[in-house]
């Protein structure tokens, strides 16, 4: 698991780069590199070149602790929310995203209200692809 550098500030020690456990909710959470002199997500050291990777796979974590004899509790967590990172690949988000769609405004009242104002963050991949699978009908979205 190698530590990666931020291309934004050059930043890498130990300090500047660290390892975040992202919690999504109650039971689900990924592992994260983050410059915390910038405050955005990493790729992940270990990326393939042209295929930034910004999960670190759990179980380079978890064997990556034993061999140091180190807890995992040690990690700083942060809440999905606060990282502003995509619930999909963990990439940096663009935004937070509805997932009532607006368009639909109108038919707002056909669904419970709470479902109005419930966002996600993702990034513009996903979120291009979201609009292309739930709502077709809004040409905008489609190459």
């Amino acid at each position: 698991m190698k530590r990666p550098v931020c291309k934004k500030c050059g930043a890498s020690t130990r300090d500047a780069v660290k390892l975040f456990r992202i919690d999504q909710d109650d039971l689900h959470f990924y592992y994260q590199w983050r410059c915390i002199v910038c405050d955005i997500a990493l790729p992940d050291g270990d990326s393939e070149p042209g295929k930034p990777r910004y999960q670190v796979p759990k179980m380079e974590v978890v064997q990556t602790s034993m061999a140091c004899n180190v807890s995992l509790d040690i990690i700083p967590r942060m809440t999905a929310e606060n990282a502003k990172s995509c619930r999909v690949c963990g990439a940096p988000a663009s935004n937070a995203h509805h997932w009532l769609p607006q368009a639909y405004g109108a038919k707002l009242e056909d669904y419970d209200s709470t479902w109005a104002n419930v966002t996600d963050y993702l990034c513009p991949k996903h979120h291009h692809q979201w609009h292309i699978v739930v709502t077709p009908t809004l040409t905008k979205w489609h190459d």
